[in-house]
């Protein structure tokens, strides 16, 4: 639960915004830069606090949220405006902001925050003061089975679907388009990973540790190859996440931070540049032969198909938000609002059962048709900004409200599942980790579409659990 000491601070970041925006341009400059660094204090002390107090949160989407608020809003804010020239005229090509335009896509992002603390203090609060709360989830029930025997289990089944199906058509041995429900099999390795690698480091079993670690490094290295940020991050994170578990600890917080840090850059450097050489083939789709021109790119510090091009910092732009932010919210102000929420009724109906469903993600091809006229290509302008270019300010607090209560109740639902060494209901845990790191996207597809998944997972895992017979402790 958020402490009346980050809410009372995230008041204070609002009303300096306000009094910035009532001076001149030089309040203005000091504001873009003081503000997100403030954010990122503010925010980066309330992660510390949740995993410090309580391991188990280290699964919960309201973590995961805050690290993405320190890295879009915080970090990615600031940077636009530290970036070389090439790179902030690539970022200004999509709309070309202003100072002012910054603050007030800061001060969309402190209030939507402020909201979000606001509305999880409101509802965590009543929880808390009904003492036991033990029957609020008695829907979730520890796993039948040891937690690494059910690591084993899905280990095999997802490195069987990653080895024999999803690599090789990655690396064109097989020319075949898989279905989505094979590449959904396949990350039941990444739970294995976490399940199998707490197993080895509680048990001190360093064959096995450093087996999985071989396995996310392939893993890693494939997601890469499909130019996929999420296929090439998520799996590498899994054991930093386990090794965090067994031991909390500053030192070894700081030693996954300076190593996964990094890492993230190197990914969104080529899957980005990778994406560029994609958009200029005729399936438009990732290749092998794409990723090896961008790895050799790289090597000879040269793109040999563009000797003359700008250098650009791919990876931090990646994390700015500024661009597309700013657009939205001149769009309500210049009275053309979003139509963002257009499928929110008909975002959990099974497209088997509505076969002309729209296709949910196409409002972010047409949000950038309006800023650039390009319709090939998907932005997001982050929740926060869509909420204003919706309904204005009220929009942010409206789309606060949604995101808290869902990442709330996730959280509260993660943390038991962990708790009560529920494992086989991991894959549902997962997937609101995710979630919660998903601020940047929008409120339909990222936050509302996800609760239908979740909820025939979480039917499946635990009804599947009750078909084993109940484990005796040694």
């Amino acid at each position: 639960m958020p402490t009346t000491a980050e809410i009372a601070q995230m008041l204070a970041l609002l009303i300096f915004y306000g009094i910035a925006i009532a001076y001149g341009e030089q309040a203005t400059y000091f504001a873009n830069y003081a503000g997100p660094v403030i954010l990122s204090l503010i925010v980066g002390a309330a992660i510390y606090h949740m995993v410090i107090t309580n391991r188990h949160t280290l699964w919960a989407p309201l973590l995961w949220y805050r690290i993405a608020v320190v890295g879009y809003f915080g970090v990615g804010s600031l940077v636009t405006l530290l970036l070389n020239e090439e790179t902030r005229a690539m970022i200004a090509s999509f709309f070309d902001f202003f100072p002012r335009d910054v603050l007030k896509f800061n001060i969309a992002v402190a209030l939507f925050h402020t909201s979000v603390l606001a509305f999880t203090f409101g509802i965590i609060g009543p929880l808390r003061s009904r003492g036991n709360n033990a029957d609020i989830l008695s829907f979730i029930s520890r796993s039948n089975m040891s937690g690494e025997a059910i690591g084993f289990i899905f280990l095999a089944i997802g490195t069987a679907a990653n080895y024999l199906l999803i690599y090789p058509t990655a690396v064109e041995i097989f020319k075949v388009e898989l279905p989505n429900i094979v590449i959904q099999i396949g990350q039941l390795a990444y739970i294995g990973y976490f399940l199998v690698g707490y197993w080895a480091l509680k048990n001190d079993r360093r064959r096995w540790f450093w087996f999985i670690f071989a396995l996310t490094v392939i893993d890693s290295i494939a997601g890469i190859v499909q130019l996929s940020k999420y296929a090439s991050l998520f799996p590498a994170l899994m054991l930093p996440v386990a090794y965090l578990y067994n031991k909390i600890s500053f030192k070894r917080i700081m030693l996954i931070v300076s190593i996964f840090v990094p890492y993230y850059f190197v990914v969104a450097d080529i899957v980005t540049e990778g994406r560029r050489l994609v958009e200029r083939t005729e399936e438009n789709r990732a290749v092998l032969s794409d990723t090896i021109r961008v790895l050799s790119a790289r090597a000879t510090g040269a793109d040999q198909s563009q000797a003359d091009a700008p250098e650009y910092q791919i990876g931090w732009a990646r994390l700015s938000y500024v661009n597309a932010g700013a657009f939205a919210i001149s769009q309500y102000d210049q009275g053309l609002p979003g139509d963002s929420l257009r499928d929110v009724f008909v975002v959990w109906i099974p497209r088997i059962f509505y076969p002309d469903k729209p296709i949910i993600t196409d409002i972010g091809r047409d949000f950038t048709f309006r800023a650039n006229g390009n319709y090939n290509s998907s932005t997001s302008p982050s929740i926060p900004a869509e909420g204003y270019w919706t309904f204005g300010w009220l929009g942010v607090v409206m789309f606060a409200a949604v995101v808290a209560t869902v990442l709330t109740f996730w959280s509260i639902y993660s943390v038991a599942a962990v708790m009560r060494e529920a494992w086989h209901l991991l894959l549902v845990v997962a997937l609101g980790m995710r979630l919660g790191g998903r601020i940047d996207g929008m409120l339909v597809i990222d936050v509302i579409g996800p609760i239908s998944a979740a909820v025939v997972l979480h039917l499946i895992c635990h009804f599947a659990n009750r078909l084993l017979p109940a484990r005796t402790e040694a």
